[in-house]
Parts: structure tokens; sequence; C-alpha cells
């Protein structure tokens, strides 16, 4: 992930291709962000109950510190300043370094919820949730999807360049809403297991957000998007996930057969 971070600033720099720096930095990128979430999950391996509190607990300091003054900090377009080269670093750099407490908190919090909901899937069929505890993973995502709600209204809005509580929680609500869709689609399919494309996503996943990444930049560069009208735009997207499942699913469907 480092070299991929490492390596996409530099093609970025090479093609001369446009990138808002509000996102993530100057130098910045999401692979960078993922590299360092890695190396901190690889080297600490806390219980489950204690992922949720170290998480809850970091993401609860996280915002604190954001509303202290680090959301003012982050969002404001000012990048001069830094007495040293680090200090110089980091106020380029500053959404994408300033984010990380909170995408840590966001990977804490998602251990502890995939070790419950293998928890409760142990016993049952392969692959499948009890009916008790689907209920449960429905009530927590609608729990989330509130609470993000109420973050947003009364304490932060929702800000990706943060990754504020706000932004957490939204991220975990849409995690929770789309595995409770596909185990309902799954039971009503009556599928031994988990939905095909999601098993796909689930051992390709590193290389599937690559090819995003590339039909992203192939979308930017190939089409004016900042006018494109819905109609185009729907198309665009529509294209984009279905050739982006089809990639994924395509290896496993040939494997299967």
């Amino acid at each position: 992930l480092l070299v991929l971070g490492l390596g996409r600033v530099a093609a970025v720099r090479a093609t001369n291709y446009h990138e808002h720096v509000g996102e993530y930095g100057v130098h910045w990128n999401f692979f960078l962000t993922m590299a360092v979430v890695a190396a901190l999950g690889n080297a600490f391996h806390p219980p489950p109950k204690l992922c949720a509190a170290l998480g809850a607990a970091l993401l609860a300091l996280h915002q604190a510190a954001l509303a202290r003054g680090g959301s003012e900090f982050v969002m404001t377009s000012e990048r001069s300043g830094g007495a040293t080269a680090l200090a110089r670093l980091l106020v380029l750099n500053k959404e994408g370094i300033c984010s990380l407490p909170g995408y840590v908190a966001l990977f804490l919090l998602a251990r502890a919820g995939a070790a419950a909901l293998r928890g409760a899937a142990a016993g049952g069929p392969p692959g499948r949730l009890p009916a008790g505890a689907l209920g449960r993973l429905a009530v927590a995502a609608a729990v989330l999807w509130g609470t993000a709600v109420l973050l947003d209204g009364l304490l932060e809005p929702v800000s990706r360049r943060s990754a504020n509580a706000a932004y957490v929680a939204l991220s975990l609500a849409f995690g929770l809403s789309s595995l409770t869709l596909h185990a309902l689609a799954g039971e009503a399919a009556g599928a031994p297991g988990p939905t095909p494309l999601l098993e796909a996503f689930n051992r390709r996943g590193l290389p599937a957000f690559l090819l995003a990444n590339v039909f992203t930049g192939a979308v930017n560069t190939g089409f004016d998007t900042l006018h494109a009208g819905a109609t185009a735009a729907a198309g665009i997207v529509g294209v984009y996930l279905a050739a982006l499942c089809l990639f994924v699913r395509w290896p496993a469907s040939r494997e299967s057969g």
C-alpha cells in the first residue's frame, strides 16, 4: 500500500492529472492512509471488545481535538507556515494526516463489529446469519444512521477530510446497511451462503479498489463530469459499476465453472 501510495503521487505528477488538494493534501492520498491503518492493524491485535472501546475512545479524542480548532485548521485553504520541514509537510498534507485518527477509530470499530458478526453466525449454516442476528444487524444499522444524522446536525457536519465522528458513524451505517441488504437478498433467494458478488468483493477487495481508481481517472479525463447532465451522469455511473462488478465476479464464475 505504501508503494501504491508513493507510485500514485509520482503518476499524478508525471501525467499532470487534475487533483483536488483539498481531499487529502498536496502529496497525500488514500493509499497512504490505508498503509498507515494497515500497519497499525498488523502491529496491534487487541481483543474485539477492547477494539470497540479503543475505537470509541480514539474517536471521542479525535472529535474533541477537531472541536478545539482542528476542523478549522483542516478546512481552511491556507497551506503556508511551518517552522520546520516536518511542520511544512503537515500543513501541506493536513487533510490526510489529521484524518488518520478517525480512520484508525473506524478500523477498530469495524473490527469489533466483524468479530460480533462472526460470533453471531457461529453454529449456524456457513455464511448465513440467524434471523435474530439479522434483525440485530438491521437495528444496529438504523441506530448508526440516526447517530450520524444527530452528529451531523448537533455536533459537526459530516467531513471525509477530517474523518470526524459523523463521518465514521455514516461509514459504519453504510457498511452495516450493505451487509443487511446482502443478507436479506441471500435469504430471499434461498442462497446457502453469502451472495456471489459479496463473496467476490471479499476476496478481491484491493484489486477492485485499484481498478475503481483507474476507472475514476478514465472518467475524469474522458468526460466533462462537472457539466454532465443527470441522464449522462447516471449512465456513466451505471457502466462504471457494471464493469467493476463484472471484473470482480468473472474470475470467481470461471473458478466455479
